[in-house]
């Protein structure tokens, strides 16, 4: 009996432990899926052998777009992109891991039933679930995340191609060859698929081009290119100055060669423009993600503009080379000219009488002084050859020149007849090594130079026999007939008429020696001007290569800058936002400081690139209508006008001499320096401007805080600041970017300020022609 009441109260007793403990593991399954549902991350319950999914939590089945019943009828292959690494086999080798006891975390990349991919971070381990061995997978989604971090990739590798791109400029002078280096670079770095330059004339038609990653296919693109055949994406990026992006080519570009090679990605593509000045456009292929990024964007904009800017230095640089070149054969010819009158050891076969009195000038002199005195009449070098025609030539005088022989003995003739005079240094006659007649020769001389000798003659004056006539026309092979027909008409001269008109000859010899002596010395004053104008051309020369050269490296250094910038900003940002409120008070804090810091770094290298380029990057002054410009600029400003309810008025504003942009940055950094210093009352701003003389002087006045007399020169100086950082924030750089463009328009600014009574911004700038 006590045996039967022991067993009876044994197996009451084991009902009772039983029964609590099923109520116990009731309540902890309670527990488990209550955690089951809530908990924000996919959950999945595999079992350990075959990896088929058991169970999944709510959350999966947001995440995944399936129901709880379908995800455990299909299989990770379902669920997963089913290509390399992420297959039905790669996901049973980190299930077979996660078995052995080794927890796997990994990245997974995840199909939606949409057919949508995401990316998830993938925990994995085995758990006693339901006291049955299971495999726990936790799954979060990462794909903000990775999308981020492909952005940063790619802006950081567009970023290096930027500043590739930019070292090539600073060293690469041929356009070709930059055009090529700049394609290359950009797919170097893998930042773009392709990428395809072209540059066109005004009519559209094809100058030159470059292409990287595209091959054979750019070779049809080429041919339209040429034919002045322009695709719908070219035509409509040739017509505006913002980058153009074309979301599906298949469909928008049915017209464009290259449709194939944009295969699921974009197209980008802009136009090569400096200060006004089209030279053709840059194109590249994006992936389809990250084409409508504001920042890459604006990354593809500034390399677009740093080569056009590059094409427009090599212009220039062409243009300066073609001029120097010029002058330096102009230079080296008067030189020429000149070193012989200059330099008594230089020789005279490379001087002519020419080169100090216009041919022209000679012959008509001459022409009329033979007509008058009725002589032949010629003006030959020292060694006798012509410098002009003969004037007067009698009959005999043209057979005998007409002839070999007889032409180089009439210039012997004339030669020892020169050598004659010029050594009496007065006109000297006598018969010629021809036929005899008397001639007679006047020295021509400039800086005590014999430079050219005046020839008169051709007349009968001594008389000459007939038998020598016959007798030279024999010796150098003319008709003796002919010869002595023409002497029969040959006019006569006495001597002392001759000697006369030799008076007259050597009175005009000496004022051709006179003018060409004038002649000379205005030469020199030329040369000596010419040199020192081509010294102060190489100065502005060297002067402008200097600024192209800095501005460059403001490029290069800004790029080199930013691109370990933006990734610690990209980086710290998601940090911000991934763990803020997670951490304690000051790991906030941190952050917030280390976001802050980026921004500042961030704002001062583009201030410090806009500083730069005000100088390197601007076009030649045209008439500006400074109210269109203002209209512009408060467009621009619209956001800030609107926050701050800033009110901007004008007086009636002139037109001016002025480079267009960057009077729109003077005023904008006026205007905003207004809002910025700006008192108790909401920011009034108003803009006059006072004709005087040739420029107007333009005031900007606000009512704003004031600034002390003593701070008036230093707050145009760069990094000069009156607060601290955290009372107005800034750069330091805005005002002395308005001296600098104020200062390249030939004028100067200053003002005029009391503390706590606003402030008046005064600047000179030059007047359009015609302008009142």
């Amino acid at each position: 009996m006590i045996v039967q009441t022991l067993i009876i109260v044994a197996l009451v007793v084991n009902r009772s432990r039983r029964k609590a403990a099923e109520e116990a593991l009731s309540e902890s399954e309670d527990r488990f899926r209550t955690i089951f549902d809530s908990v924000n991350d996919a959950v999945f319950i595999h079992d350990i052998e075959t990896g088929a999914i058991l169970n999944v939590n709510n959350t999966a089945c947001d995440i995944y777009g399936y129901t709880r019943e379908e995800l455990r009828r299909i299989g990770v292959q379902t669920i997963s992109m089913g290509e390399a690494p992420y297959t039905q086999a790669d996901a049973v080798e980190w299930i077979k891991k996660a078995a052995a006891g080794q927890p796997q975390i990994f990245e997974w990349r995840a199909k939606h039933k949409s057919e949508r991919l995401f990316w998830v971070e993938v925990s994995m381990k085995s758990a006693v679930i339901g006291g049955r061995e299971r495999l726990l997978v936790v799954a979060r989604d990462i794909t903000e995340r990775k999308h981020l971090e492909e952005r940063m990739a790619h802006l950081n590798l567009v970023l290096r191609a930027i500043r590739n791109v930019n070292q090539l400029i600073t060293k690469e002078k041929d356009r070709d060859k930059l055009l090529q280096g700049a394609c290359d670079n950009l797919i170097a770095t893998r930042g773009y698929h392709n990428a395809w330059i072209a540059l066109l004339d005004e009519s559209g038609r094809l100058v030159t081009s470059a292409e990287a990653g595209l091959g054979e296919a750019f070779k049809l693109m080429v041919k339209r290119l040429e034919q002045g055949e322009l695709t719908v994406y070219v035509q409509k990026a040739l017509t505006q100055s913002t980058v153009t992006v074309i979301e599906n080519p298949a469909a928008t570009c049915e017209d464009c060669p290259l449709m194939e090679q944009y295969d699921g990605r974009r197209a980008k593509t802009i136009r090569l423009e400096h200060e006004g000045r089209v030279y053709g456009l840059l194109s590249v292929s994006v992936p389809a993600e990250l084409a409508v990024n504001e920042e890459e964007r604006s990354l593809f904009f500034e390399v677009a503009g740093d080569i056009a800017f590059a094409l427009h230095a090599i212009e220039l640089d062409e243009k300066r080379k073609r001029a120097e070149e010029a002058l330096r054969e102009s230079e080296d010819r008067l030189r020429t000219r000149l070193d012989y009158i200059l330099s008594p050891d230089k020789g005279v076969k490379d001087v002519s009488l020419t080169d100090l009195i216009d041919l022209k000038d000679l012959q008509q002199i001459q022409d009329a002084f033979a007509a008058v005195n009725d002589v032949a009449s010629m003006i030959s070098d020292i060694d006798g050859k012509p410098i002009t025609k003969a004037s007067n030539f009698c009959g005999v005088c043209e057979i005998v020149r007409s002839t070999e022989k007889g032409d180089i003995n009439c210039i012997k003739s004339d030669r020892i007849l020169g050598e004659k005079a010029k050594a009496l240094m007065k006109p000297s006659y006598g018969k010629c090594l021809s036929c005899g007649f008397v001639d007679a020769s006047a020295p021509i001389i400039v800086g005590g130079r014999h430079i050219a000798n005046w020839l008169i003659g051709q007349r009968n004056v001594m008389g000459v026999d007939k038998n020598r006539i016959e007798t030279y026309a024999k010796e150098i092979g003319a008709d003796a007939d002919e010869m002595l027909g023409a002497f029969e008409k040959m006019p006569e001269m006495s001597l002392a008429k001759f000697e006369e008109v030799l008076g007259l000859l050597w009175l005009m010899a000496k004022k051709l020696s006179a003018l060409g002596h004038n002649n000379l010395v205005l030469a020199k004053d030329v040369a000596e001007r010419k040199r020192v104008e081509e010294a102060l051309r190489q100065s502005v020369a060297e002067l402008e290569r200097s600024n192209v050269d800095l501005a460059q490296f403001a490029y290069v250094a800004s790029h080199d800058l930013q691109e370990p910038l933006r990734m610690i900003s990209s980086y710290v940002q998601l940090l911000a936002r991934r763990y803020k409120g997670r951490l304690d008070a000051d790991a906030d804090d941190f952050i917030g400081y280390a976001v802050d810091g980026a921004t500042r770094m961030q704002t001062l290298i583009n201030d410090l690139l806009t500083y730069s380029r005000a100088s390197a990057r601007s076009k030649a002054f045209e008439a500006t209508d400074c109210v269109l410009v203002l209209e512009q600029t408060l467009v621009n400003l619209k956001e800030q006008i609107r926050k701050n309810s800033v009110v901007v008025t004008h007086d009636p504003l002139p037109t001016v001499m002025a480079n267009g942009s960057q009077l729109a940055h003077l005023f904008s950094n006026l205007i905003e320096n207004a809002i910025k210093f700006h008192g108790d009352e909401p920011p009034r701003v108003h803009i006059s401007a006072k004709r005087k003389g040739d420029e107007w002087e333009v005031l900007v006045t606000d009512n704003g805080i004031g600034i002390e007399p003593q701070y008036f020169d230093r707050i145009f100086k760069v990094f000069q600041r009156l607060h601290r950082k955290n009372e107005y924030p800034g750069t330091g750089i805005g005002l002395a970017l308005c001296k600098k463009i104020v200062e390249r328009h030939g004028g100067r600014i200053w003002i005029e300020s009391k503390p706590g009574e606003g402030t008046t911004f005064f600047f000179t700038i030059p007047a359009a022609g015609g302008d009142e």
